[in-house]
């Protein structure tokens, strides 16, 4: 990139702009002379561009920066040169020196989420996220290509219809046009012979389903990554050295993490067990007809285990004598009618124009996954079947019956209409994703909401779970080290609770770390026995100061001294007192029992206060409501 200072323009004596660029930068360059608001000198002695850029910024891994290390060769208008800067360990500080911590970059998978969506590789405009839509299981389907042409139609998907130079780089009537398959057209046999046109695979459980692209030609992500680009990238059919940038081993590395990190159901749990058993309770689908589906599928009659086998229902069993793993099989889809007008050129009825046959119609095309299927259509490599019901139809067709794998099966393979009705209730079934909490109508985090928009850890109804990082109660995490998570942490008043530690925090100020044993006696308030945590937050060190608790009850009838009951954290600024004690009522404040009922046992009081007077501190705490296993008030 570049990025330039400049000056403010009512500066009116101070004209200057250092621009620097870096990295792979190609964009225009912009020079250090400025008009405004006067000629800055290097205006008079010829226009400066400073040089080759300064080195690329690293986009994951341990942070750096780049950092001037020479002077302005004495001229601050126009000495200004790239190579005056270089990588070094970031030390931002403000103008009194205070220095902040830089934490380390996002995961791998987030860095290259964001180059799968946004990263061009200095070509045509194409990202990996142009064929493979987030929105649609990664995948690109005729109605996503329309709505996108209709709201763009200088989308860089029609790059082919709106530069001349890539004209052939795609076919837009197979695209979008004719019969509207959303096909790709792919060079799979190399750039010197005749392309075929496919539909963009989908990506679920990628991470499970090598070898990859639709017919098992390529060995691993890293291989499919470089392929794509230079595939569909490109800013000319010669694909030469300045049409596109081949991604760098470290982007390689996290478009792959990222790709592997796309699973369904979103947890990645593929428990077929529980995706039927939540279609059930969610859907009202029909539990008998999705278990006669799931018995004939991997019965003996129709045999569809024997190709789809396996966590994601993509690996051969073995049965075939051909080996198990994500095979490749001629099923003879190629030559389905449909496939003998595309519905281009001639127009529909012309039968001289068929879709454009792949070796011959002898080409053998990797097994599909099938563990959220549903979502994936239209279906096989050409788009040829619209729905789900015709997918599995087409095993009952004469040119399935009469393919090469067809003929590998054991016996003669048996699916009457009824039975293929099943297989594909099965299949849909095994398509809901039951790790979608803000959608599924129950209380996934135990805080009492469900569900998007009540509960505030959903961002929207499509999130996957309740929790959010962004809540420090509702985050699935131990924040403050007690062993207790989010609203069963007694500092948890709610999930939008800002923190899980109850402390009194006394400012350095009022007790400094010199006199810390002067917080000794804490007298506490109570209405029923308590019990003692020792943990201190984190970014906090414990003190080894006793700290003496005496805990009495309200009508002053118990008093108990506990040495050590409590303790002392310390942190970088503010002092921490600790007590940890945890109120529990289970006479009185009562899970069974009415919010009203409950603020009717009144208020419990904590004082905290320290032998030399230096601090004394009241806090009244509300005994009220909470659904979990203990009842407790902090």
């Amino acid at each position: 990139g570049m990025v330039c200072f400049e000056n403010n323009p009512e500066a009116t004596n101070f004209p200057v702009r250092h621009c620097l660029s870096y990295g792979s930068f190609t964009g225009p360059l912009v020079s250090d002379c400025t008009t405004n608001p006067g000629p800055s000198s290097c205006c008079f002695s010829g226009e400066t561009f400073n040089g080759l850029p300064a080195p690329a910024l690293p986009f994951s891994g341990s942070p750096m920066s780049l950092s001037r290390f020479e002077d302005l060769s004495g001229d601050f208008e126009c000495g200004h040169e790239n190579s005056n800067f270089r990588l070094e360990v970031p030390e931002p500080r403000n103008s009194m020196g205070d220095s902040v911590l830089i934490l380390e970059d996002d995961s791998l998978a987030t860095i290259g989420q964001q180059l799968f969506t946004n990263e061009t590789f200095d070509g045509n405009g194409r990202t990996c996220a142009t064929c493979h839509d987030a929105g649609v299981a990664f995948a690109l389907t005729p109605q996503g290509v329309e709505n996108r042409f209709n709201d763009d139609p200088l989308d860089p998907l029609f790059i082919a219809e709106n530069d001349p130079v890539l004209a052939d780089l795609e076919n837009p009537c197979l695209m979008r046009q004719g019969d509207q398959r959303a096909l790709i057209l792919e060079n799979i046999d190399g750039f010197a012979n005749d392309p075929v046109f496919r539909g963009s695979p989908h990506l679920l459980n990628i991470a499970l389903t090598a070898p990859y692209g639709l017919s098992g030609g390529i060995p691993d992500l890293r291989a499919f990554t470089v392929s794509a680009v230079i595939q569909h990238f490109t800013q000319t059919l010669a694909r030469g050295a300045t049409d596109f940038r081949l991604p760098t081993d470290p982007e390689i590395d996290a478009l792959e993490a990222f790709m592997n990190s796309i699973t369904f159901p979103s947890d990645g749990n593929l428990d077929l067990d529980r995706m039927i058993a939540f279609d059930v309770a969610q859907n009202g689908s029909d539990p008998v007809q999705i278990q006669r589906g799931r018995d004939v599928f991997f019965g003996p009659d129709a045999q569809c285990s024997a190709c789809h086998s396996g966590p994601t229902l993509s690996h051969a069993d073995g049965s075939l004598g051909t080996g198990t793993g994500n095979l490749e099989f001629d099923t003879g889809v190629v030559n389905r009618a449909t496939n003998f007008d595309d519905g281009c050129i001639g127009g529909p009825g012309d039968p001289t124009l068929p879709l454009p046959p792949e070796a011959g119609t002898d080409r053998r095309f990797s097994t599909a996954p099938l563990v959220g299927v549903a979502r994936t259509g239209p279906f096989f490599h050409d788009n040829s079947a619209s729905t789900l019901i015709e997918a599995v139809q087409f095993y009952d067709s004469t040119h399935f019956r009469h393919s090469p794998a067809e003929a590998l099966l054991p016996t003669e393979l048996f699916l009457p209409p009824n039975d293929s009705r099943a297989i594909a209730a099965f299949l849909g079934a095994i398509s809901i994703d039951p790790a979608i909490e803000c959608s599924d109508s129950l209380d996934n985090d135990g805080d009492g909401l469900a569900d998007f928009p009540a509960d505030p850890g959903c961002e929207d109804a499509n999130d996957g779970s309740e929790r959010s990082a962004a809540l420090i109660c509702d985050n699935g995490e131990d924040d403050d080290e007690d062993g207790l998570i989010d609203l069963d942490d007694p500092s948890c008043e709610d999930s939008t609770d800002p923190s899980e530690r109850d402390c009194f925090c006394v400012p350095s100020r009022v007790t400094p770390a010199g006199n810390l044993a002067s917080l000794k006696n804490v007298t506490v308030q109570l209405k029923a026995e308590p019990v003692t945590i020792a943990s201190c937050p984190k970014g906090a060190t414990s003190n080894p100061v006793d700290v003496n608790l005496l805990i009495s009850d309200d009508d002053g009838d118990v008093i108990v001294d506990r040495t050590r009951g409590g303790f002392v954290c310390i942190g970088q600024v503010n002092v921490f007192a600790k007590f940890g004690v945890r109120f529990e009522r289970p006479k009185n404040c009562k899970d069974s029992a009415t919010p009203a009922a409950n603020a009717a046992l009144g208020d419990l009081l904590v004082t905290v206060t320290t032998d030399d007077g230096s601090l004394n501190v009241t806090r009244r705490i509300n005994c009220k409501r909470r659904s979990r296993e203990a009842s407790q008030a902090r």
